[in-house]
């Protein structure tokens, strides 16, 4: 009997070997089909963090078409437009007889943590359409904040891409707590944005970050660009890729700080960076303002808040006001209607306003159960507040309908002396606000949320 030559046991081991490990590979081709078939079922999705897609203007901007869920706040389907906005569907071209508002902010216009429905600018929509019905108007309120946004980003997207849509106002939502440092690299120490320096003369444009190389790795490497893309079609890529990128979440504090909000901005600044940032966010909303007048439009800025400041409690506000020296939260909104006396820019004030409704009916205007109430972002209830406050504003000046829907359809200046937005004062005018036209939640989830032990 021939004994098995050693080339004959290596060739019968080799495919052993080969068949073994192409019945390992199948099964993990098998598995992963499975898995993917699996997580498409149910609907799992790339979380919001991939929402978002460099920008040559504004450093980041949406991804179009991105669809997935949002739960570091809430639980929420998120889908954006096939024009990279957190919006309906828009024509680009304005419709007949329409009144456009454009709203430019950061993540509080953004608005990922409620139903687009329930958006301050939904709310706000829905609210001057019922008003300036009589007038025959039609009203748009289309949005355009993102995430992370300060003053200079807000501007860069006003300048490239909210003018093709023709507004007829452009309303700047503004969170002091984040904004100003927003506009300081010094403060922000964030390479991935645009930023806006004064020479002494004027406002001058950095975008040093196009040259940074991490932004040019993404644009130039392939291997980068094919995982990226791979990760945003393929459910287990995107699931493999969210666990080894997961974030822990700081849990919510009981002194007034927040992650991502800078409190210094409370008080008035008392270092040069400080000095320097709100300079330059300063000169930022009056050069907005200019440029939206130069178009014949209108400029209204909004006043964001963080939850200390609206807290229905006063012992997290009282903490903050005590470690930071100052007697309230107000300082932002001061200077800011300052800003607009001295330059004719209205300036919507919401603190005091939502303080009172927060504490009238006991309720958190920010927060959310799965993260703590009274933190984050504005809640169903404080959307809804914030969007018929906004349109009680608007409502009150403009009784009889929008400056641009009246008549020949001339411009403001024409066609109502009284059509600019006369400024709005800081205390007074913002409970008569309050007081004329409050907001009506009992349509909300969050009206129910427990009070504050």
């Amino acid at each position: 009997m021939d004994t098995p030559s050693r080339a004959g046991l290596f060739a019968t081991r080799g495919r052993v070997l080969l068949a073994r490990f192409l019945l390992l590979a199948g099964g993990c081709v098998v598995g992963l089909l499975l898995g993917e078939v699996a997580l498409r079922v149910f609907g799992y999705r790339l979380g919001t963090t991939s929402a978002y897609q460099p920008d040559p203007y504004c450093g980041v901007r949406h991804v179009p078409h991105y669809r997935g869920w949002h739960t570091r706040e809430s639980r929420v389907w998120i889908e954006i437009n096939s024009h990279g906005f957190r919006d309906r569907e828009r024509t680009i071209a304005k419709p007949p007889g329409t009144y456009r508002i454009a709203v430019v902010g950061d993540s509080f216009s953004e608005a990922l943590q409620v139903d687009l429905d329930d958006t301050f600018w939904s709310v706000m929509e829905r609210s001057l359409a019922k008003s300036w019905q009589a007038a025959g108007c039609r009203v748009e309120v289309l949005n355009f904040g993102v995430s992370g946004y300060g003053t200079a980003q807000a501007l860069e997207m006003l300048r490239h891409y909210v003018w093709d849509y023709q507004p007829d106002l452009v309303m700047l939502e503004f969170l002091a707590a984040n904004d100003v440092s927003n506009n300081s690299q010094q403060l922000q120490q964030d390479r991935i944005r645009p930023y806006y320096t004064w020479d002494g003369e004027r406002l001058v444009l950095d975008n040093s970050f196009l040259q940074e190389p991490e932004r040019v790795r993404f644009q130039t490497s392939r291997w980068i660009r094919l995982k990226d893309a791979v990760v945003h079609h393929s459910r287990v890529a995107a699931l493999i890729y969210q666990w080894r990128h997961r974030q822990h979440v700081p849990p919510p504090t009981t002194d007034g700080d927040e992650p991502g909000l800078v409190m210094d901005a409370f008080r008035a600044p008392d270092d040069p960076a400080w000095s320097e940032a709100w300079a330059v966010t300063d000169r930022l909303v009056v050069e907005m303002a200019r440029q939206v007048r130069a178009r014949g439009a209108e400029f209204v800025v909004l006043m964001a808040n963080c939850g200390v400041e609206v807290d229905p409690q006063d012992t997290a506000r009282e903490q903050l006001m005590q470690r930071l020296g100052v007697s309230d939260l107000l300082y932002p909104e001061r200077r800011m209607a300052a800003l607009g006396a001295a330059h004719d820019i209205p300036v919507i004030c919401l603190a005091e306003a939502m303080r009172a409704y927060s504490q009238e009916h006991q309720v958190y205007l920010h927060g959310f159960i799965n993260n703590g109430l009274g933190t984050g972002h504005w809640n169903e209830t404080g959307h809804q507040v914030v969007g018929e406050l906004a349109a009680a504003h608007l409502t009150r000046l403009w009784s009889d309908g929008p400056p641009r829907m009246r008549g020949t359809g001339a411009s403001p200046a024409e066609d109502a002396p009284s059509a600019r937005l006369p400024r709005l004062e800081h205390s007074s005018a913002t409970r008569a606000a309050y007081h004329g036209g409050k907001p009506d939640s009992s349509r909300s989830r969050t009206d129910r949320a427990p009070s504050a032990t």
